[in-house]
Order: C-alpha cells, then sequence, then structure tokens
C-alpha cells in the first residue's frame, strides 16, 4: 500500500495498531520512497515522495484481509495487496534495487515503535534525493525473538524494529549528499535505538555494534582456533586478534 504524504500521519497510527497486535503471520515495513513513473501508480504520484507498507500475510488470505483492514482504512493511494506466490512478493522490489548503482546503508534495531519515533520518522523524506533511495522501518519479533539469545550468533533478536536507510544514486559527485543524509536520519533516530546493529547492512568498522561482550568474545575464541590467519575476512570481520 501506498499514501500520499498527506495521509502519511493517519498511515502511520494505523499501521501502529496493526503491527502492536500483530500475529505472526504478519511481516511488515514502513518505507519513504519516490512514487516510481509506473503505470500502476496513480500519475498525480509520479516522481513525488510518498509513504509505503510492504506487506506479507503467510496465512489464510480472508484472515489478513481482515488483520489488514485498518491500515487499509487509512486511504491509501495505491493497493497492490493480494493472494500472489511468494516468488511474486519477494521479486516485487527488484527493480527499485538495479545492479550497478553506488550504495551507501545502514541497519540500526530500535527498542519499539513509540509515538515519538514515529513523529521523527514522518519527519524524513527522500524529496531531492536519488528515486531509488529508501528508507525503511522493518517489524521484527515474532518466531526470531523466542529464540534465547545464546543459542545462535545472531544478535538483537529483542529489537522490535529495524532502522534501514538504503541511499542508491549513480553519480559520484552525489556521494556526499547521500551519505550526509543517511547519517543524518540515523542520527535523528539515535534515541529509540538499541545500540545493535543488523551487519547484514553495515559496514567492517560496525561489526563489534552486533554482538554482546559474551558473544563477541566466544566468536574470536573460535576464529583464533579455525582461522589464526583471518584468511575468511572479505565480510564483515571478527578479526582473530
Amino acid at each position: 500500500m501506498v499514501f500520499e504524504p498527506s495521509r502519511a500521519a493517519d498511515a502511520m497510527a494505523a499501521y501502529r495498531e496493526l503491527v502492536d497486535a500483530a500475529p505472526d503471520e504478519l511481516s511488515t515495513g514502513a518505507v519513504h520512497l519516490t512514487a516510481p513513473a509506473a503505470p500502476f501508480v496513480p500519475e498525480d504520484l509520479h516522481g513525488k515522495p510518498a509513504l509505503g507498507f510492504p506487506i506479507s500475510y503467510c496465512g489464510d488470505p480472508a484472515e489478513g484481509e481482515k488483520v489488514l483492514q485498518g491500515l487499509r482504512d487509512a486511504g491509501p493511494a495505491l493497493d497492490l495487496v493480494g493472494p500472489m506466490p511468494y516468488r511474486a512478493f519477494q521479486g516485487m522490489l527488484d527493480p527499485m534495487n538495479p545492479p550497478g548503482l553506488r550504495n551507501y546503508v545502514r541497519g540500526e534495531y530500535l527498542t519499539a515503535l513509540t509515538a515519538e519515533a514515529i513523529e521523527t520518522f514522518l519527519g524524513f523524506s527522500t524529496e531531492g534525493l536519488h528515486p531509488l533511495t529508501v528508507l525503511i522501518l522493518f517489524q521484527h519479533g515474532g518466531a526470531v525473538s523466542r529464540v534465547p539469545d545464546d543459542a545462535t550468533a545472531l544478535g538483537g533478536r529483542e529489537a522490535a524494529f529495524m532502522f534501514h536507510p538504503i541511499c542508491n544514486w549513480d553519480d559520484p559527485a552525489d556521494d556526499d549528499k547521500h551519505i550526509a543524509w543517511s547519517r543524518g536520519a540515523s542520527a535523528a533516530m539515535e534515541p529509540y535505538k538499541t545500540g545493535g546493529v543488523y551487519l547484514n547492512f553495515m559496514t567492517d568498522e560496525a561489526v563489534r555494534a552486533g554482538y554482546s561482550e559474551e558473544k563477541y568474545r566466544r566468536l574470536v575464541e573460535l576464529k583464533r582456533k579455525y582461522d589464526p590467519d583471518n584468511v575468511f575476512r572479505f565480510n564483515q570481520n571478527i578479526r582473530p586478534e
């Protein structure tokens, strides 16, 4: 579902109600985007900032319709939600992520979707940026959050949401503009963060923040045992030293 900016506050209020009572079958996000000039997008939205909600309900479609009714009542300008194969859903955003672009991304965990966090999020916009730059809140929780924290290396299971600026652009002259926008958005959300990060979307320098002290110590010990020369280092690297 995609909403015009004038409906964004109502949409986020409905979204908060939706995720506060979300069943495990529901996965969602909220995303600032630039509406593409696509045939299925209303013409008056083409090339303009908008607020979108990617939605997946893996259960009975009729029950999913009931769960989403509150968000639908907020008045989306575009509503593509309906039964579809999972592969179709998974590929819906592929056109927004073509190969060859320059990019700068972050993935930082949030404690909750408070009224203050929503107000800050609503203050962002992709206006003036490359049309393929987006800013997403991903809903977490569910089964992932019920696995004991010390059961696997993955950190941040307690996080309720992830804050995820994805800056894409093609002109090297725009590097500073997009990187500064991403860092500024990250700084604005600082009061609502857990301090942890999702390492798939962070640089090597952030790897320490992906784990608790105990987990990081255990991973360094494993690194020393199995890869003391740090052969496997072309990732968000844990160094054996």
